[in-house]
């Protein structure tokens, strides 16, 4: 049964390497899009040939990644809802 997953762009962190002790699931990618909100940066990132959008809070002080750029992205486990398709694969 295929599945989708269901995570809130704020949930998503960006980083530019990470930590085998970091509790999160993580995935390499390229930013493909940024935008300064003032009180937070949306970020778009090609990962897997899928977009992810995430949003950074309070980017004040904090490194703001630009286009082209490789990160990793991840999001802790207690933060993924797994929504059920419907369909089958």
């Amino acid at each position: 049964m295929a599945a989708l997953l269901g995570i809130r762009p704020e949930a998503i962190q960006v980083a530019e390497q990470t930590t085998a002790d970091e509790p999160f699931n993580r995935a390499e990618g390229r930013i493909t899009a940024s935008v300064y909100q003032g009180a937070f940066v949306e970020y778009e990132i090609l990962a897997h040939g899928r977009v992810i959008k995430a949003r950074v809070a309070n980017p004040k002080g904090k490194f703001l990644h630009q286009r082209g750029e490789r990160v990793i992205v991840g999001v802790a486990p207690e933060d993924v809802i797994l929504v059920p398709n419907g369909g089958s694969n």
